[in-house]
């Protein structure tokens, strides 16, 4: 008997709402998003930049390698902070790039869709994913 292959795939959705005043058209202090000026530059110092050079971790827990997350999974960024990191974080923007590239280099485009189906009311999701290469359509419990 073959072994089923499992398999997780990961989206991210990268989004920040505008916070521009919104007659000045600046990004005021925030102090609640201390000790950063703003809670943009707060995530994307605690989330966002991290996940362009993630720790990899032995046995025990040493430093093994680093990971760029962004090339190893599905995301898109939302416009409000694409518009902002393109001027904030022009290094990160680019590593983004770098990823989007080398995940389509390695699995071609990927497009997916949640799919409803029947299942979903007992609890599970579906996923349909397509590629270049061939298309299924997965359930996840």
């Amino acid at each position: 008997m073959s072994r089923a292959l499992r398999a997780v795939c990961i989206h991210g959705h990268y989004y920040q709402p505008p916070r521009e005043h919104a007659w000045l058209g600046v990004l005021e202090p925030e102090p609640s998003a201390a000790p950063d000026r703003d809670w943009n530059t707060r995530i994307l110092r605690e989330c966002y930049a991290p996940g362009a050079a993630a720790r990899l971790l032995d046995g025990h827990g040493r430093l093994r390698d680093l990971v760029d997350t962004y090339a190893w999974t599905s995301f898109d960024v939302g416009p409000t902070l694409l518009g902002w990191m393109a001027g904030a974080a022009p290094e990160l923007l680019g590593q983004l790039r770098h990823a989007d590239r080398e995940s389509r280099e390695r699995i071609g485009r990927v497009v997916t869709s949640g799919a409803y189906t029947p299942r979903m009311v007992r609890g599970e999701a579906a996923l349909l994913v397509r590629t270049n290469r061939r298309q299924s359509l997965a359930y996840l419990k």
